[in-house]
């Protein structure tokens, strides 16, 4: 009797990368080993972009290479028949898994192009915020200065 071996996936915010290695290994190695994700500083919830991703990858887990034929083969065949069904069912999975690699690799660096417009919007709307503030203490003085002069009248 194997145990399963465990395998931590750890990343700092447990809400994209580190969920996504989880469910692939949860999935794709399945009774194999059994995955397991934590963040250094977790978030509150799943990122919507890794969700999206794993919904398409997703679809694509599901399917699954047919079994090698055996019909026809001795006790003695099968097991070498069986290992090489699984070789090819593992080359296919790799195959497959440098193919959601580059496409997470893409999901995320969209992301971080997303994240740098933010941020440079952010940025423009503080400098904003320090214009509108002198302006607005600007035009209180200019008020205030104003009715003084009226009232010394």
């Amino acid at each position: 009797m194997s145990t399963l071996k465990t395998v931590l996936v750890l990343c700092t915010g447990n809400s994209c990368r580190s969920q996504m290695g989880e469910a692939i290994l949860n999935h794709d190695l399945a009774g194999l080993v059994r995955g397991i994700s934590a963040g250094t500083k977790p978030q509150p919830k799943v990122a919507d972009g890794a969700k999206r991703l794993w919904q398409k990858v997703g679809k694509q887990a599901t399917e699954t290479p047919s079994p090698a034929p055996t019909e026809g083969l001795t006790a003695d065949d099968q097991p070498l028949t069986v290992l090489q069904a699984q070789v090819a069912g593992l080359q296919s999975t790799v195959a497959r898994l440098q193919d959601e690699l580059l496409a997470s690799s893409e999901l995320i660096t969209g992301l971080a192009q997303q994240n740098s417009g933010l941020i440079q919007r952010a940025q423009a709307q503080g400098r904003r915020m320090a214009w509108l503030t002198a302006a607005t203490v600007a035009a209180c003085a200019g008020t205030v200065f104003t009715l003084v002069w009226v009232l010394s009248l």
